[in-house]
């Protein structure tokens, strides 16, 4: 499936693993397509000037990188800036959006290399009276032409680097193997036919270029991480959504994904083990999961819309309870996960009500407690753990993964880089048994 990228499709003359070590400096401290020089990549890296040169030249031959006018310094010889290209190649995006517990719609973008969003967000509504929510067949087939679809914005020089799709529930190396929000589940489901089910492999077979599946919430670490959005290289992220709890590992530079991909998973840390703990949608008991989203708030308030439970007054002594108990329920989950990886910090993505609450509120305390749990809780040796609330509409939700989906597939090429970097050149079987990464037409 994969094919040749760039203006040539010989085999990489630089080693590939500074031709990565460049791309991620590209990507860390310069995404938004901004300037850089080779003498400050030189410096970021630790390479010498003259293979920074070279690994600069090819991507420049290859279309993935360009140069700007060159600008005096002063004293010395001029600086030429480089920048991502625009011309050549783009990154597509698609998040898998649940509804009732079911695939509804699809949410695309095509951005560049450096992350900008080009075209989208666009919407494809899924259609259940063709088989598009429950089938995997005609699902795979919708995603194909959406991707066909969103490819139509392309301009006429440009063309896809790859596809990335992201999806919550548990994923082994492109391969669904629970997805309660989408009624996944290898030993009971509401689709046909899921138990072996490999949809970045179905997903590559149906589209005419390279496809990258990953956890939706992975998906936004790689993106922080890739563009620089973490400012550390050992971080966790937690993204609350209104039924689940979802968490990325990165540690080193590297996003973590475990022996099945379910590394990080802070939503299913047990933190009760009372006997009256609560059933999580996974069927444990006792879960954060079961206590710290909206819609676990909502099933123990007297209200049912979520916008009128977090304007409930700080003076109703139950709601603020509550969202206490729920807040220190996630305080407890990241407290584990900071006591195990010892991370520079944690990135929370929250609903803006749980984020940013006004403080006469009662959902006030739902932030209030994650902090001092996670202070009071999580070991770390005496130096502070910084937690960082993002807050996320549902709209910016949905664009915000359908842009992580696109940033896997940058990442994933140069984590193949990185991981065939002093071989010959690899075979597509080489490739696919590097930690089971997809084959990424930049490989060719």
């Amino acid at each position: 499936m994969a094919r040749p990228i760039g203006r040539s499709g010989a085999p990489w003359r630089v080693g590939k693993s500074n031709v990565a070590s460049v791309l991620r400096v590209l990507a860390q401290t310069h995404p938004n397509d901004r300037q850089i020089s080779r003498r400050d990549i030189a410096k970021l890296t630790g390479l010498s000037s003259a293979t920074v040169s070279k690994a600069v030249a090819e991507l420049i031959e290859r279309g993935f990188v360009r140069e700007d006018p060159a600008q005096p310094t002063g004293t010395g010889r001029p600086v030429v800036p480089l920048r991502w290209s625009a011309d050549h190649y783009v990154l597509l995006g698609v998040k898998i959006v649940d509804e009732d517990q079911l695939p509804g719609h699809l949410v695309g973008v095509v951005a560049s290399l450096g992350g900008v969003i080009l075209v989208g967000p666009i919407t494809r509504r899924l259609d259940a009276a063709r088989g598009e929510r429950t089938d995997k067949r005609a699902l795979v087939a919708a995603i194909a032409s959406f991707v066909t679809e969103l490819q139509s914005g392309f301009r006429a020089s440009q063309q896809p680097l790859g596809v990335g799709v992201e999806l919550g529930g548990h994923l082994d190396r492109g391969t669904v193997v629970l997805s309660v929000n989408l009624g996944w589940a290898q030993a009971s489901s509401t689709w046909e036919e899921l138990d072996t089910f490999d949809l970045q492999q179905e997903l590559s077979s149906a589209i005419a270029c390279d496809v990258i599946v990953h956890n939706d919430v992975n998906a936004l670490a790689i993106r922080d991480l890739l563009y620089g959005g973490a400012g550390s290289a050992n971080f966790l992220v937690c993204a609350v959504y209104n039924n689940g709890v979802g968490g990325g590992l990165v540690l080193d530079g590297r996003v973590r994904l475990g022996r099945d991909g379910g590394a990080g998973e802070i939503g299913h840390v047990k933190v009760d083990t009372s006997p009256e703990a609560r059933k999580c949608r996974c069927e444990g008991l006792g879960h954060v999961e079961a206590y710290a989203t909206p819609n676990a708030i909502l099933n123990t308030l007297a209200v049912r819309d979520w916008d009128q439970a977090v304007m409930l007054p700080a003076t109703d002594g139950h709601a603020r309870q509550v969202f206490r108990e729920a807040g220190v329920r996630l305080g407890l989950g990241i407290a584990n996960a900071v006591t195990l990886n010892d991370p520079d910090k944690v990135i929370v993505y929250l609903p803006a009500g749980l984020a940013i609450p006004e403080v006469d509120k009662a959902a006030a305390a739902y932030w209030t407690e994650i902090t001092a749990t996670v202070e009071q809780e999580a070991f770390t040796g005496g130096r502070r753990t910084e937690l960082e609330p993002r807050p996320l509409s549902p709209w910016e939700l949905e664009r915000e993964g359908a842009a992580a989906a696109a940033a896997t597939v940058l990442y994933s090429l140069i984590e193949v880089l990185e991981q065939s970097a002093g071989s010959d050149e690899p075979s597509i079987e080489d490739i696919r048994a590097h930690a089971g990464l997809p084959v990424l037409s930049g490989m060719a």
